[in-house]
C-alpha cells in the first residue's frame, strides 16, 4: 500500500497494471483484463469496431475495440468488410455483401420479387423490371411478377 497526493494518480504497478482513466478518475487496471476503456470527451460518443476473419465473417471471439466519434458523424466501418448506410434516423455500418434500406422520402416502395430487390416509385408509381407486368392500381404502376401472374394483370 502507498499514499500519493491527493492532486494525483496513484501509482500503478509497471508490470502488472495499467493507469486509466475517465470522466470519474483513475484507478489502476489489472492488465490480464485487457487494456483501459476508451474515454470520449465531451463532444464525442462511443464506437465499437467489429472483428472480422481473414475471409470476412465476424469474428464473435475476437477482440471489439473501443474507439470514439465526434458527435454529428458517425462510427466508423471497417475499411475492407463493411459500408455505411445512410438513413434518417441515423448512420450504421452493414456488411459490403447487404444493400442499404433504401429512403424513398414521400414515395412508395416497390418490391421486385424476380431478384428480391426494391426501388423507390416515382410521380406514376413503381417502375417495373423486365420479368414484371405493368400494371395499374388505384390510378398507379404496380409491378406483377410474371411467374406469378403468367396472363398478365
Amino acid at each position: 500500500e502507498t499514499c500519493a497526493s491527493a492532486s494525483e494518480p496513484c501509482p500503478c504497478h509497471p508490470d502488472h497494471e495499467e493507469l486509466c482513466t475517465d470522466s470519474w478518475g483513475s484507478w489502476c487496471q489489472a492488465k490480464v483484463w485487457g487494456s483501459c476503456p476508451v474515454a470520449c470527451a465531451a463532444e464525442e460518443f462511443k464506437c465499437w469496431v467489429t472483428p472480422y476473419s481473414a475471409t470476412g465473417e465476424i469474428d464473435w471471439y475476437g477482440e471489439w475495440t473501443e474507439t470514439c466519434a465526434t458527435i454529428g458523424d458517425s462510427c466508423p466501418c471497417h475499411d475492407t468488410w463493411e459500408k455505411k448506410c445512410e438513413t434518417t434516423w441515423g448512420d450504421y455500418c452493414t456488411s459490403v455483401d447487404d444493400n442499404c434500406p433504401l429512403d424513398c422520402g414521400d414515395y412508395s416502395y416497390c418490391w421486385h420479387y424476380g431478384d428480391d430487390s426494391e426501388s423507390c416509385a416515382n410521380d406514376e408509381g413503381c417502375v417495373c423490371k423486365d420479368d414484371e407486368h405493368t400494371c395499374s392500381v388505384d390510378g398507379k404502376k404496380e409491378c406483377f411478377y410474371k411467374e406469378w401472374y403468367p396472363d398478365g394483370c
